[in-house]
């Protein structure tokens, strides 16, 4: 469980930064 939250929050992030670029 903990790992899917850390996956999801890396794609979160990953998704924020494309956005931001």
């Amino acid at each position: 469980m903990n790992y899917l939250i850390k996956v999801t929050c890396l794609f979160f992030e990953m998704i924020l930064v494309f956005n931001y670029i």
